[in-house]
């Protein structure tokens, strides 16, 4: 199981849950259940509450790609065009911070599946869940990528397919 993002905290859910069903567990810029990212996060919700989707989306786009410059300009592009395809579903749910809080964080250590997680160095907000998660996850395998955001996939792209291959092919 490969997982970017919020995929990473699906991840952690599924391998906790089925731990039997997994061969390996790929986390990349991985979020996890009972992390809290902190205030830049809290600051969108508030404004789509207070303004709506697109204040929300616009203060999203403008802080996610302040640091992708001229020389990353084709991956700062792409990723604005998926940010404004976002549906923003997630800052409009009425039922946002009410749901039962899971501590997904607080049980990794009983993830015994080969574990490798794969973070960007530039990534202010899962940077440090990863290093968290790397010394609660026994055997797991901490890569950190120098210069690179959140979208390892799309700012490091030849290095990350060949950390991904090398990892899932050692399980075959």
């Amino acid at each position: 199981l490969v997982g970017l993002s919020m995929g990473g905290s699906t991840g952690i859910g599924f391998a906790l849950k089925y731990p039997e069903r997994l061969a390996s567990l790929t986390l990349v810029s991985t979020g996890a259940a009972g992390y809290s990212p902190g205030k830049k996060i809290s600051k969108i919700d508030q404004i789509a509450r207070e303004k709506g989707l697109e204040a929300a989306r616009e203060r999203w786009i403008k802080t996610t790609l302040l640091w992708y410059k001229d020389d990353k300009k084709a991956v700062r592009d792409l990723i604005e065009k998926m940010m404004r395809e976002h549906s923003g579903a997630i800052w409009m749910d009425k039922m946002r911070g009410q749901y039962p809080r899971t501590t997904d964080l607080d049980h990794v250590h009983r993830i015994t599946t080969r574990t490798s997680i794969m973070v960007g160095e530039l990534d202010k907000i899962f940077f440090p869940l990863a290093k968290e998660l790397h010394e609660r996850m026994p055997g797991s395998r901490l890569s950190i990528y120098k210069d690179a955001g959140h979208m390892l996939n799309m700012e490091a792209p030849k290095r990350f397919r060949e950390e991904l291959k090398a990892f899932l092919e050692v399980g075959v």
